[in-house]
């Protein structure tokens, strides 16, 4: 004796392959790619601990948007040379090299 499971899916739910192609070849993306200006004022303002929310409102980007390039960019590192040299700027000491 086994227990065999037998999916059914309402008929809600069948839907034509066909139409779904049509209608996902018809959506529109809006992308906006990133200009070096908007990628610098990032940089400095993740550098000055500036949340995302605020990031966001200054850039006119998501807050999602934001963190994913500077993610899939690796700049964090960069981000934390940024900040390294604003500190060392306003204790007026010269970086330890």
């Amino acid at each position: 004796m086994s227990i065999v499971f037998n999916p059914t899916i309402p008929s809600q739910f069948n839907i034509n392959r066909k139409k779904a192609k049509k209608f996902v070849e018809g959506v529109v993306v809006r992308k906006r790619l990133w200009t070096k200006e908007d990628v610098e004022r990032l940089l400095y303002l993740r550098a000055m601990h500036v949340s995302w929310k605020e990031c966001e409102a200054l850039l006119g980007r998501t807050k999602g948007s934001c963190a994913v390039f500077l993610h899939t960019t690796g700049s964090l590192p960069e981000v934390n040379a940024l900040r390294n040299k604003l500190i060392n700027n306003i204790m007026a000491v010269e970086p330890n090299e």
